[in-house]
């Protein structure tokens, strides 16, 4: 009887200890998945937040506080991403062309600098898009650069239109679309570091048609600008009635 029992007792540390192994050899082995997928997700941006196209950029400005956030933002929605407020430096050598596909320009950068610089990097690759930034505004600038990097998924899309007088941003949809208004103003211009404020003004889906978004009579009649996004296309413009004059002037010349 005791050979019986010391046979059963040691039938059953063996079996236990295969339990074990089977579990260490399990955890293992998913944690070897698990460690892939993490080092997969950090090598490839994730496809919903990311963008599709374009996603390397180049920010030259002012403030340093202003470029740490943008490329804070970017980093997050899946680009990669450069900023540099040494706009006398020699650019192209520092970021070369070829590694770029946008380049945003603060408007503290002169415009003698702006056209050298586009001209020196646009020799190294033609390829590359160039964008100037409405405002020392983190938000807004990188809702341009989205709106840079999408244009052309959104052709069938007629672009909002600012009414001045009535402060209202006027919409026509061919068809249903989510749209996103979003109005932003400088809060206090204290050079190199403005402050800014926003407010999303609509955020929802609409029918095909005709539709209409008012600008609140608390935001401010100069320094202040908005961001449509219908669909994946994105819209920036000042909503200055006096600057949308001189836009218009521009563009008519």
């Amino acid at each position: 009887m005791l050979a019986s029992g010391e046979s059963a007792r040691a039938a059953a540390t063996s079996g236990f200890s295969r339990a074990l192994l089977a579990g260490a050899v399990f955890a293992a082995a998913a944690a070897v998945i698990a460690l892939r997928t993490v080092n997969t997700y950090e090598e490839s941006p994730s496809a919903e937040n990311g963008p599709a196209v374009e996603r390397r950029v180049l920010v030259v400005g002012r403030s340093q506080l202003v470029l740490d956030t943008v490329l804070a933002d970017l980093h997050g929605l899946g680009y990669h991403a450069q900023a540099t407020n040494e706009f006398f430096s020699d650019i192209p050598a520092r970021f070369p062309p070829k590694e770029l596909d946008l380049v945003v320009f603060g408007g503290a950068v002169p415009l003698d600098r702006k056209a050298e610089l586009t001209e020196q990097i646009a020799a190294g690759n033609p390829q590359v898009s160039f964008l100037n930034g409405l405002a020392g505004i983190p938000g807004l600038i990188v809702n341009q650069i989205q709106g840079a990097v999408a244009a052309g998924q959104g052709e069938s899309i007629h672009p909002p239109t600012l009414d001045p007088e009535k402060r209202t941003i006027e919409l026509r949809l061919a068809d249903p679309e989510r749209v996103t208004v979003t109005a932003w103003w400088t809060a206090r211009a204290v050079p190199p570091d403005p402050q800014s404020d926003s407010l999303v003004l609509f955020d929802h889906d609409l029918p095909a048609g005709d539709h209409t978004v008012a600008i609140p009579d608390h935001i401010p009649v100069q320094g202040a600008f908005a961001t449509v996004q219908i669909g994946a296309a994105i819209s920036a413009f000042s909503i200055d009635a006096v600057a949308e004059d001189v836009a218009r002037s521009d563009r008519a010349a």
